[in-house]
């Protein structure tokens, strides 16, 4: 089984990775809202925005729906990123995970 962690880049067409993802057998999707974005940082706000959150929640429910006709289940999680990864790998005996290399201090923090 294959995990493929969708980032920025929520959509199916023309997207090599997803095809490769694809082409190596049966793909998971997972979106993972970080509980990092919901911490304030030294400004007092929050790293994502009430307006962000609403725009990425459409955004998923429409990703959902094209994965859907590619037979590939999108999991929408919440919490600590390590922590639903090491779960989901256990869970479904994921054997690759793929996602896209983000430049974001936090997203280098996540993956290193």
């Amino acid at each position: 089984m294959n995990l493929y962690i969708f980032q920025n880049d929520l959509r199916i067409h023309d997207h090599p990775l997803l095809k490769k993802a694809m082409d190596q057998g049966p793909v998971i999707g997972l979106f993972v809202f970080d509980d990092i974005w919901f911490k304030d940082n030294q400004f007092g706000f929050h790293k994502k925005s009430n307006l962000w959150l609403s725009f990425i929640y459409d955004t998923l429910l429409d990703l959902n729906k094209q994965l859907h006709t590619l037979n590939i289940p999108l999991l929408v999680k919440k919490g600590n990123f390590n922590d639903i990864i090491n779960t989901l790998i256990s869970d479904y005996s994921i054997d690759f995970i793929y996602y896209e290399k983000l430049p974001g201090y936090d997203e280098r923090e996540k993956y290193d």
